[in-house]
């Protein structure tokens, strides 16, 4: 093939879009846990690093008024996430949408964000809660990149049914 691309890069490229590295037959609800007097529902679950093979603890929590987080954890220091995501509510109820997303840069492109926005959309199904699509405005300037990549990906899967993308976003 001209250009130097191999044969297998379609495929490759292709394999790489669908294999998701949530382990979504892990997913634990932990239930209601209270923190600073707020109550925060929690989901657990695996998540597969695609490179290392690691199986990593993603936690995510959210509260009734919208606020919350996702998280993917290192297996070496427990307490230190390789990846987050940070939501935050939109004033309206049953409505939260990304306000910081991050993931340690030698993790980046192996999917760690997908798994967050995953374990956070199958939590806010069960809260009955949507998830407004990221903006510009949010705080690490990255939020119409993610949302671009997230609909690349998944289009009209039933994933992306959860974003609400409409021109009432309240931010």
């Amino acid at each position: 093939i001209s250009g130097g691309k191999s044969i297998s890069e379609p495929f490759d490229t292709a394999w790489a879009l669908v294999k998701a590295p949530l382990d979504f037959d892990s997913i634990r609800d932990m239930g209601d846990v209270e923190d600073k007097d707020i109550d925060y529902r929690v989901l657990e679950a695996d998540f597969i690093d695609p490179e290392s093979d690691e199986r990593l603890r993603a936690k995510a929590r959210m509260s009734d008024d919208g606020y919350g987080f996702g998280r993917i954890y290192d297996n070496d220091y427990p307490d230190e996430a390789r990846a987050f995501a940070i939501m935050s509510s939109t004033g309206q109820p049953k409505m939260t949408y990304p306000y910081s997303i991050g993931t340690t840069n030698y993790y980046q492109g192996r999917g760690y964000q997908e798994a967050i926005f995953q374990l956070l959309a199958d939590l806010l199904d069960r809260k009955g809660m949507k998830y407004w699509e990221p903006s510009s405005g949010m705080k690490t300037g990255d939020g119409h990149m993610f949302a671009r990549r997230m609909h690349e990906k998944h289009g009209d899967d039933e994933k992306m049914q959860r974003v609400v993308t409409d021109d009432s976003n309240p931010q």
